[in-house]
């Protein structure tokens, strides 16, 4: 007896997947959306709802610490993918550390990081 596979259900664990760059990287988060959204149109594959969140890190508050802010509903109870770059600049690791920290504190179940370095 043949299985029947339902390809509309997400293949993500938790109901979709959240595409989210580190900032300067946001124009390719678009580009990546549609590639996902197309593999998931074509025969035999699932279809994977992607949203796209990006966070905001905007200078320091009056105490000192980072002012960081986002969707959460782009987050919360989904697979994240972070987009990141090189060269690794204290800037750009500090930034990559807040957007996971705010990711995850925002509800992320599985939270990954991609460098295009």
């Amino acid at each position: 007896m043949e299985e029947v596979v339902n390809r509309d259900l997400p293949i993500c664990l938790y109901g979709g997947l959240a595409l989210i760059a580190t900032p300067g990287l946001e124009p390719l988060v678009s580009q990546l959306k549609e590639g996902v959204k197309n593999f998931g149109e074509r025969a035999n594959n699932y279809r994977t709802p992607v949203d796209i969140g990006l966070v905001q890190i905007d200078g320091l508050r009056i105490n000192g610490e980072p002012k960081i802010g986002s969707s959460p509903k782009w987050i919360c109870q989904h697979d994240c993918v972070i987009l990141a770059s090189g060269p690794g600049t204290p800037e750009m690791v500090t930034n990559l550390l807040l957007t996971i920290y705010h990711v995850r504190c925002q509800g992320a179940k599985r939270i990954h990081v991609i460098f295009g370095y």
